[in-house]
């Protein structure tokens, strides 16, 4: 907050009737002290500006990451599949002795980070012959939800919402057991919960935005990098 240099933009009734929701779903225990501390900062430096603070509940908060990652990944897999080497993504020259199945195979795997490489995965499941009543459960769930959210909108007459965006400014290291040096890696299933915050709006459609509220260092690979 301190790089605000314009003063009309912090005087006091600037934010006078904006009715600001904070969802009781937002409050989870796996979020770091350092958010938690940024998100109360914020709702009082709002208080401060007018803001009128709204405490709401929407109760389908609890599933919007199970039905996200239902249609999420099945929507990746299903828009990443042309990035084949062949007409999009990167096209690298055929190697000696290589046929087409090699070289989109490499082509993917060379192009693909981890995390792309699981979603691509669970959708091509999810969207089998297994699977794909899945899917058709998580958009009955996404439509319940949306409905849910628009009658707390309409109830409490609220304009805005505001939430974290991350749990956490980077997620826990696991040993990586698969590899065949001891290694570390990112917790997979920490990194998928990290969407808790931004996974809703990208369910119900709706706008929103990530505004910088505090700004910190830490040293990456002796390499200092913002948080």
């Amino acid at each position: 907050m301190s790089r605000i240099t314009d003063t009309s933009l912090i005087k006091p009734g600037m934010l006078n009737g904006l009715r600001v929701g904070v969802l009781d779903e937002f409050n989870i225990s796996e979020m770091d002290p350092r958010n938690q501390k940024v998100q109360r900062q914020f709702i009082e430096m709002l208080k401060d500006r007018g803001a009128v603070i709204k405490r709401v509940s929407v109760p389908f908060m609890r599933y919007v990451l199970p039905f996200y990652f239902t249609l999420i990944p099945a929507e990746a897999a299903t828009n990443l599949s042309r990035f084949d080497g062949l007409k999009y993504g990167a096209q690298p020259d055929f190697r000696e002795g290589e046929d087409l199945r090699e070289y989109v195979e490499r082509v993917r795997s060379e192009g693909f980070g981890l995390n792309v490489k699981r979603r691509v995965m669970l959708g091509n499941y999810l969207l089998s012959d297994k699977a794909n009543d899945k899917i058709l459960q998580a958009q009955k769930i996404r439509r319940m939800f949306i409905m849910e959210w628009c009658q707390m909108m309409e109830k409490n007459a609220i304009d805005v919402i505001i939430s974290p965006t991350a749990i956490r400014d980077m997620p826990p290291l696991v040993e990586n057991k698969s590899a065949s040096t001891k290694t570390s890696t990112r917790n997979p299933v920490y990194e998928f919960k990290s969407d808790y915050f931004t996974a809703f709006p990208n369910t119900l459609g709706i706008p929103s935005m990530t505004l910088p509220v505090q700004e910190n260092w830490r040293t990456e690979d002796g390499e200092r990098v913002p948080v």
